[in-house]
């Protein structure tokens, strides 16, 4: 481990800016946001900060713009894992499925287990038939390094189905079986635990789990 002091100005940007890359809420986000924007507009951007930047707006701002902002960036940047990654949300965001698959597959040549940046690659090569591969081997990778995220977990499940991999579904659901914080959650996966087992037809699975996530 490597310690170094930083000015102030410095640890006040960068402090704010690291928590934007945890889930935050969104009104919690916004306000790091707009204290990000003031830091900005105090002292002009350099080092990690037009990143960060560009990371408040994708998630809280204006996406066009961070757009504009994460493309410079990964142009003058080829070696960040970071800007590949949010430059394909970006893109995914703006339904150009094609070019962000181009940033996922980038950022996995950078750093291969990555959860979220395999769940995206996976959505973004995902047309909705019968997944491939690549759609595959990027859900269920997802799930299987952060089991404990609804999103990876329930899209794992639903992507397994489709591949007539039940057995997969059903690991990927297990850990929200027993939700303490929602029942109505942990009742509907049990539910559909149960469909997967007695070999339910897949239209009556798949139902009961795209009402899991939401309810």
């Amino acid at each position: 481990m490597t310690v170094q002091r930083v000015e102030d100005e410095e640890g006040d940007f960068l402090l704010p800016a690291a928590a934007l890359g945890t889930c935050v809420p969104e009104q919690y986000g916004k306000q790091i946001a707009a204290q990000l924007h003031e830091h900005a507009a105090r002292d002009p951007l350099h080092g990690q900060r037009p990143l960060q930047m560009a990371r408040a707006e994708l998630l809280f701002g204006d996406l066009l713009k961070a757009r504009d902002q994460l493309e410079a960036y990964a142009q003058a940047n080829t070696d960040s894992f970071e800007a590949h990654y949010l430059l394909g949300r970006a893109y995914l965001s703006l339904n150009r499925q094609a070019d962000a698959t181009g940033q996922f597959m980038a950022a996995f040549r950078l750093r291969k287990l990555d959860a979220p940046n395999l769940y995206f690659l996976a959505r973004s090569l995902d047309d909705g038939g019968a997944p491939g591969k690549a759609v595959i081997n990027g859900a269920q990778g997802a799930q299987r390094l952060l089991p404990s995220v609804p999103e990876y977990g329930f899209y794992a499940a639903f992507v397994s189905l489709r591949a007539a991999q039940p057995e997969q579904a059903i690991q990927a659901l297990v850990p929200f079986a027993s939700e303490p914080h929602n029942a109505a959650i942990a009742q509907r996966v049990t539910h559909t635990i149960e469909l997967i087992r007695a070999d339910k037809p897949l239209a009556e699975v798949m139902a009961s789990l795209q009402a899991s996530p939401t309810e």
